[in-house]
């Protein structure tokens, strides 16, 4: 049989039903097909599947997405999970379908970016919504399809009404507008002029926080007579967590990462991708916002721009760097933020700053790390002597700046360090040792497991009876490279756990008394976990003030059983969703539009309303990325408060606005 390229009138499902496909279902799922609808799947168990087998030689060269209008007949926003397979690669996406409605979207087949992008620009003025996708697909080889909801999720109840491939080309050139917006795009609110952008931020400000606070930002009336120390610091009363500020009142850390900040786009080697006119010639009065920066990934010197700076110096003119800070205090406040978070405007951790704020620093150093081949990040082995040494001459010029401003809440030391798999990866609570195993018998953490294994086993057959395992000797161990099986045993589950908890203790009590020695006075607010084990949560609430994670699930209780049940102060450090329509590119979750992100968001909020040890919740991030990409790592995402131009997403904000107030509200209740 020849190679078979699908269109538009050779669809996979259509109104009519299926084309030249063959469908299964499998684990109780069912399909059936309503003459002039389409094909109704219902996946009752998150194991369910519905597959589609394509005819043989099928070729989707010539072919940019596959295009997908379905109908959500549930009652509320539903997680879709979408693979399209071939001869060794898969393209998968997961998209969050709003209840009750038929939506169209296309699913990119070819996930490789535009140079200098890490998600895709949208097609020139096409009306649908691109999501974003993971991997690209062997076009000439595309093999079936897969539809299933994303692991332990709800059941999915679906109308597919139109599946099938299309051309839709991805613009590689001219991209960037004068205002970091896409060129070939057009959307409401769209700016295409200056004046434009005093009228879109005409909504008025009261700078005033909705709720009664003291000059941090805690609520008044919520001291009690021993909590005014003059330092920040946490309390648990009447069975529930809270910080509290140097004036003793509870304080709910609302906070924004990049407060007033955007880092800037790479133009060296890129500047093929910006439009005609869209870079200021170096006499414009914008031209200010050039800047030389280092490339981390090749260290070579390039020339960045700032978009968001330049939008900010239209609008207000000249004193644009005051106003900047100035303006970003206000929407602060009056959207009920009272925390600075990380990787903001440098002006707010200065001392002369107005709003409490919280720091990041990394430990750096020639020290031996940990390769975790499952995501390529490294961990710090913590039993390499250089780490150690390390750690107080990273943290010391920073502690020596921010030593004495009562307005620094506390510091993360390190972020999204490989700690686990994926909650939802086999044996992520072994990943650690899993890598330790895996390492070069020369890695300091590999040694001191084999001689920790050493001191526990009387002989290397009580370890192999304990791990059905093996081994020769545990010199063996060291020399070999081990990954663990698909069912671990109880026994080398029992001795993971423990060697991950000395691991984890080593690391948080040598930060905890680095800090201590250098006499910083703020919180130690933890690592920023993204996956954690119950072992290493424990070792930080026994050295941290603040447990940190960030948390991306569809609400922070999924897959956080051992954090929200931990004795200790919680802080999400960092959570954010985009979503596809206004010209943006989505993140992981695939939210179809600003309406769908205001619910999502708001079920999150209303679960993280219920943990009595969550003491604040970070929002990622103030702004959105240029369309070509930031220069330290071309990311180009939209999560943003406000867009690119500085414009604010009113209906969002709103949302978030409500939810600080619900947020505040709380500390008052529980007296």
């Amino acid at each position: 049989m020849g190679a078979v390229a699908l269109s538009r009138a050779q669809s996979i499902i259509s109104p009519s039903g299926y084309g030249d496909v063959t469908p299964h279902t499998y684990n109780g799922g069912m399909a059936a097909v309503i003459p002039g609808t389409g094909v109704q799947v219902s996946l009752p168990t998150p194991q369910a599947v519905f597959k589609i087998d394509l005819p043989a030689g099928t070729n989707w060269t010539g072919y940019t997405h596959l295009q997908v209008t379905v109908e959500n007949t549930g009652m509320t926003l539903q997680p879709m999970f979408l693979a399209v397979a071939s001869t060794g690669l898969w393209c998968f996406t997961q998209v969050q379908l709003p209840p009750r409605t038929t939506n169209t979207f296309i699913m990119p087949l070819n996930n490789a970016p535009v140079i200098g992008m890490y998600r895709l620009p949208q097609p020139s003025n096409d009306g649908d919504y691109q999501v974003f996708a993971g991997s690209s697909v062997d076009k000439p080889r595309v093999s079936w399809l897969m539809v299933k909801s994303p692991e332990g999720m709800m059941p999915l109840q679906i109308v597919i009404k139109d599946m099938h491939p299309i051309a839709a080309p991805i613009p590689a050139t001219g991209i960037v507008d004068r205002y970091g917006q896409q060129t070939q795009v057009t959307w409401p609110g769209k700016i295409t002029s200056d004046s434009q952008l005093m009228a879109a931020n005409s909504h008025p400000l009261s700078g005033a926080y909705p709720f009664s606070a003291d000059v941090y930002g805690g609520v008044n009336g919520t001291a009690t007579s021993s909590s005014a120390t003059g330092r920040w610091h946490t309390e648990k009363q009447n069975g529930d967590w809270y910080l509290i500020d140097p004036l003793g009142n509870r304080f709910f850390s609302s906070g924004i990462v990049g407060a007033g900040a955007c880092p800037p786009a790479i133009v060296t080697g890129q500047e093929q991708e910006f439009a005609n006119g869209a870079l200021p010639a170096q006499s414009d009065p914008l031209a200010v916002h050039y800047w030389v920066a280092t490339d981390p990934n090749n260290g070579n010197q390039v020339t960045t721009y700032n978009f968001y700076e330049a939008n900010v110096q239209r609008r207000v003119g000249a004193a644009w760097r005051s106003t900047l800070v100035d303006s970003t205090v206000t929407r602060m406040r009056t959207w009920g933020f009272n925390t600075v978070g990380p990787s903001s405007n440098f002006d707010f951790y200065k001392p002369t700053t107005t709003l409490a704020f919280t720091d990041i620093v990394a430990i750096s150093g020639a020290y031996s790390t940990i390769y975790d081949p499952s995501s390529g990040w490294k961990m710090p082995d913590v039993f390499d002597p250089a780490w150690a040494a390390a750690v107080p001459t990273s943290l010391a010029p920073r502690v020596t700046y921010l030593q004495g401003n009562a307005f620094n809440i506390g510091m993360f030391v390190d972020n999204e360090l490989p700690w686990a798999k994926p909650f939802s990866s086999a044996n992520a609570r072994y990943g650690l040792c899993e890598d330790i195993l895996l390492a070069a018998p020369t890695q300091p953490a590999k040694i001191a497991f084999v001689d920790w294994l050493q001191q526990r086993y009387s002989s290397i057959g009580a370890l192999n009876t304990s791990w059905q395992t093996s081994f020769t000797g545990f010199d063996a161990i060291l020399s070999a490279s081990t990954s663990l099986p698909q069912t671990v045993p109880t026994g080398m589950a029992t001795d993971m756990q423990d060697f991950t908890l000395l691991f984890a203790r080593r690391y948080f009590t040598t930060v905890r008394q680095a800090l201590t020695q250098l006499g910083y006075q703020g919180l130690y607010m933890g690592c920023r976990f993204l996956y954690s084990t119950p072992e290493e949560l424990q070792a930080c609430k026994e050295s941290a003030d603040v447990v940190s994670f960030n948390d991306y699930c569809a609400t922070p209780t999924r897959y956080h059983d051992a954090v929200r049940a931990l004795d200790a102060p919680l802080l999400i450090s960092e959570v954010g969703f985009s979503a596809c329509d206004l010209g943006r590119r989505p993140s992981g979750e695939n939210l179809l539009t600003e309406k769908d992100r205001i619910w999502f968001y708001n079920r999150y909020v209303n679960d993280a309303l219920a943990w009595h040890n969550l003491v604040g919740l970070h929002w990622y991030k103030w702004q959105d990325d240029v369309v070509s990409g930031r220069f330290y790592d071309h990311d180009n995402c939209c999560q943003g408060l406000v867009s690119i131009t500085d414009i604010p997403y009113w209906q969002f904000v709103s949302a978030v606005t409500a939810a600080n107030g619900s947020f505040q509200a709380r500390l008052l209740a529980n007296r």
